[in-house]
Parts: C-alpha cells; structure tokens; sequence
C-alpha cells in the first residue's frame, strides 16, 4: 500500500499538470517529487524485507517457549514490530543521508549517489539474504517442532500441544 500510494499520487499530480499546463515539456519533476516517490516505494521495500526478521524472532521464541508462549506479555510483540522499522529505516537513512535538495530537475528519479553507488543492489542482496535465513530457520523450527510434539505427546498439556501444532501449522 505504501509503495502504490506515493505512485497513485504522484502519477496522478503528473496527469492534472499535464492536463492544466500550457506547455507540459515544463513539468520536469524536481529532487522533491523523487524524494517523496523514492522514498515511499523504499520504505515499502525495506519494510517488506525486514519482516522476514521479526517473524523468524516471533517463531523461535515461539518454539522455545511453547510451554509458556501464550502467556507471553504483549510488550514481545511491540518490541517486535518496534524493531522490524528499526531494521528498515537503517538502509533509508544510508539512501538518503547525502541527498541534497538543491531542487534541481532532475528527468529520471535516481536515489542512487555517486559515492555509493551499489546501494541499490544492497537492497536486493540484503533482502535476497533475508528470505533464504528465514526459510532455513523454518525449516529448522519446523523440524524442532515436529520432534518436540512427538516426544511429548503423552506428557505435555493440552495448550502446550496446540501450541506446538500451530507451530507446525505456521511453516507448511
């Protein structure tokens, strides 16, 4: 939502300005228009990528504490959130930390700066790397899970078991 709503916007602006103005070669986008198109469909990108961290966090503790997890406080879950949007606004602040607004024309909106030039790809690597650690970490979780169900079938309470099973249920 966050990326399409800075483009629907933006694009939108672009098509009543290209309607209302006299001549539209003078609707150059300006350092302003890119920041707020760049940044919301970034902030999106690295929001996307960062819950794969908070949920890797939320089902290892969920598989530790399987036992106890139902009567976990709240504040996991805060703190959880808390800090996916610490994990994104890392890269942001690394885009954005040298862009000036000279508020120059600018024809094509780039974030990327000539010294650091390989930020863009950062976002795919990191992301890429991301994924690939959480399906392993469910894959392992899940296994955890399958075993400790097993084990304690005969032994364990009736929230202890459902908590396992939704465990298990969570990473197919």
């Amino acid at each position: 939502m966050l990326h399409c709503s800075g483009r629907i916007i933006l694009h939108s602006m672009d098509l009543i300005n290209y309607t209302t103005k006299d001549d539209p070669c003078d609707m150059v986008p300006n350092i302003y228009r890119c920041f707020v198109l760049r940044l919301l469909y970034n902030a999106g990108l690295w929001i996307t990528n960062s819950t794969a961290v908070s949920l890797v966090i939320e089902r290892w503790l969920a598989t530790r504490r399987s036992t106890t997890y139902e009567e976990e406080s709240v504040l996991l879950g805060i703190f959880l959130a808390t800090l996916q949007f610490v994990i994104a606004a890392i890269p942001l602040l690394v885009l954005y930390s040298k862009l000036e607004f000279d508020g120059e024309p600018m024809y094509y909106c780039v974030t990327a700066q000539a010294t650091l030039p390989f930020v863009g790809q950062m976002s795919a690597v990191v992301g890429f790397t991301f994924q690939i650690s959480a399906r392993l970490t469910f894959h392992y979780l899940y296994r955890q899970n399958k075993h400790n169900r097993e084990s304690n079938i005969h032994h364990s309470t009736l929230s202890n078991r459902y908590q396992l099973e939704q465990n298990m249920r969570y990473y197919c």
